[in-house]
């Protein structure tokens, strides 16, 4: 018995450890989103700048992003060799989906504003949550819901703040669809690459998807921004009349190199590094942390793009509402049950990854259920240890019974009796 007691919380302590564990991945995806968070603010006010220029070429400015994964990861990815994880044909769905989310979100700047843009963009967040619920099978507490309804309550009221706001775009209802539209799809390829990253290594994620992303939204701008770049590149693109048109040509052509590399930049560390956050934290505290670019949009907004018109206390109210729900959902604990993770570099197989059904298990438990939870794990560990002792029991009686059988076989034959004797 003395054994078993000590097995138990051998094996406490190990649990114990594997969940320290796990909120300290937790607490660095969410410190390592910040950094994604002012790339994604970055990426944000480099297309609120193309916008305000009249530069309107939204999957032009993802083709140079695609190709830069396709070239870093696609490329590690061959020279590892081997087969895919996945079938060709999946990568090349998540990525479609990945380019029209760009697409509809970087439109989105030429109808409304840069704070609306980023804060509707948070709508990824209750869409995350359903789609890890059906998908992911992830398990999450009333508080995570309450949270998510904080969160979307604080959108609603941005919305019916554009209403009031003078600089709130052309056609701001128009711009706030095509952000909700774009927070779906992204919503559908953060679920994706987290499912894909339990089999997958993220250089063939990130490879494969950068290779269709880069052919998917070369040809879509080939087809539907031909006539933008015309305008852009041709000889009065910056205005009439001799050396005023080529200085204005000059400084919009400049302006429009500085926004594109800025956003290729920002996008590129941003999609390089998200992957890693999926897999420490899951995609649902990914977006969560991601809030926190509605920061640094206000900022640009207030000195780049003629403040709030009018519309602070709504903003502020709104942003108000979905940092509460921050808190909130982060008091709830962790959604994401798969602590048995560990980590790898590029040239390692996959055991950067979790497994998708590791989402079935039992979440880390709050501190008002840490006691029985811990019971029942002890309780648990106990059995097992008992089915062990057993096995071992019977094995020692099997092996017993076999030693007898060979020292028979091996035993001398006995000696004939002599003759003549009874």
């Amino acid at each position: 018995m003395m054994n078993i007691t000590y097995g138990s919380w051998a094996a406490t302590g190990q649990h114990t450890a594997s969940r320290a564990g796990s909120r300290r991945r937790l607490i660095a995806a969410v410190l390592l989103a910040q950094f994604l968070s002012l790339c994604l603010a970055v990426t944000g006010i480099s297309s609120a700048a193309l916008a305000a220029a009249g530069v309107a070429l939204p999957t032009s400015q993802s083709v140079l992003n695609y190709g830069l994964l396709a070239l870093a990861f696609g490329g590690a990815r061959l020279a590892r060799g081997g087969a895919l994880a996945r079938p060709w044909w999946c990568y090349a769905a998540l990525a479609l989906v990945d380019v029209e989310a760009n697409f509809l979100v970087v439109k989105a700047y030429q109808y409304t504003s840069l704070t609306s843009v980023t804060l509707l963009d948070c709508f990824t967040i209750p869409a995350v949550i359903a789609l890890s619920y059906f998908v992911l099978s992830a398990r999450y507490r009333p508080r995570h819901y309450v949270a998510a309804g904080v969160c979307v309550a604080g959108l609603a009221l941005l919305v019916a703040s554009e209403g009031v706001s003078s600089t709130a775009g052309p056609a701001p209802l128009l711009g706030d669809a095509l952000v909700v539209a774009g927070a779906l799809l992204y919503a559908v390829s953060n679920v994706t690459q987290e499912l894909f990253l339990g089999a997958a290594s993220t250089a063939e994620v990130l490879g494969m998807v950068g290779a269709f992303g880069a052919l998917i939204a070369a040809a879509q701008a080939a087809l539907l921004e031909r006539g933008a770049w015309a305008a852009l590149l041709a000889p009065d693109a910056g205005g009439a009349g001799g050396a005023g048109q080529a200085e204005g040509r000059h400084a919009l052509v400049q302006s429009v190199g500085v926004a594109f590399g800025a956003f290729t930049a920002a996008l590129f560390a941003f999609s390089s590094l998200v992957p890693v956050v999926l897999v420490w934290g899951g995609a649902t505290a990914l977006n969560l942390s991601l809030l926190t670019s509605d920061m640094w949009a206000a900022a640009a907004r207030v000195l780049l793009f003629g403040g709030f018109g009018g519309a602070g206390g709504w903003f502020a109210a709104s942003l108000a509402l979905v940092a509460a729900g921050l808190v909130l959902y982060a008091s709830a604990g962790s959604a994401k049950a798969d602590d048995g993770r560990g980590a790898a570099g590029d040239g390692g197989a996959s055991a950067l990854h979790a497994s998708a059904r590791g989402f079935e298990a039992v979440p880390v438990a709050d501190e008002d259920d840490h006691f029985s939870s811990e019971q029942q794990e002890q309780q648990r560990l106990r059995q097992q240890q008992e089915q062990q002792q057993g096995q071992g029991q019977q094995l020692r009686r099997e092996g017993s019974g076999a030693d007898l059988l060979v020292q028979w076989q091996q035993a001398p034959p006995p000696r004939p009796a002599p003759a003549g004797t009874v």
